[in-house]
């Protein structure tokens, strides 16, 4: 409920929107190796959005990051035609690290020197070392916030938990955690809208 400000009506509406996103195919997404390098397939899409989660950590930033530290080749290819096309492009705490596995042009990052925003280290901290709050065993072998600053991003975060934060620079928006997602979502809608107003 706090995600939702204890919103009970705030809730059953996302709730409600997330299953008429999964009766539109949510569960039966495509492969990022099925639209990677497909040109009329990345062609069709307007705007990405990368969720936020553990989930990307392991397999949308990583090929595998239970084997190894490879950038996943398939998600860079993407990142770098919404990059080039200058389509809107958004993701939310630790989905912002898969900003990681873009290439680089001209020897630098593509995201080089960029502001956004991610998880904080110290809502790291909480979920995994907090005495009475945290929420995992054990800890992640690297987190967002230093692959990022690593790669060259300038990282704009609040160490004050649940206020929203969102960062966009040039076609970018990121939010730090899930108390930005609403303020993601609108800025997100109008900068898809204003893309395709300039499309046509």
């Amino acid at each position: 409920m706090l995600y939702w400000k204890f919103s009970k009506k705030k809730r059953n509406k996302a709730i409600h929107f997330l299953k008429t996103l999964e009766n539109s195919g949510l569960n039966d997404p495509l492969k990022a190796t099925e639209i990677a390098g497909n040109e009329s397939q990345l062609e069709s899409y307007s705007g990405l959005f990368i969720p936020g989660g553990h989930a990307p950590m392991t397999d949308i930033v990583f090929e595998n990051w239970f084997d190894s530290n490879e950038f996943n080749h398939s998600t860079g290819e993407i990142l770098s035609h919404f990059h080039m096309h200058r389509k809107p492009t958004a993701a939310i705490c630790h989905g912002v690290a898969a900003l990681a596995a873009a290439p680089e042009h001209g020897g630098k990052w593509l995201y080089n020197g960029y502001q956004m925003t991610c998880i904080t280290m110290m809502a790291e901290w909480l979920a995994e070392d907090m005495p009475f709050f945290k929420t995992l065993k054990g800890h992640m072998r690297d987190y967002p916030t230093h692959m990022l600053q690593r790669k060259g991003a300038i990282i704009q975060q609040k160490n004050i938990p649940f206020l929203s934060q969102v960062v966009e620079d040039q076609e970018l928006i990121t939010a730090q955690d899930p108390f930005a997602a609403e303020e993601l979502g609108k800025q997100l809608k109008i900068k898809i809208d204003n893309y395709l107003h300039e499309k046509k």
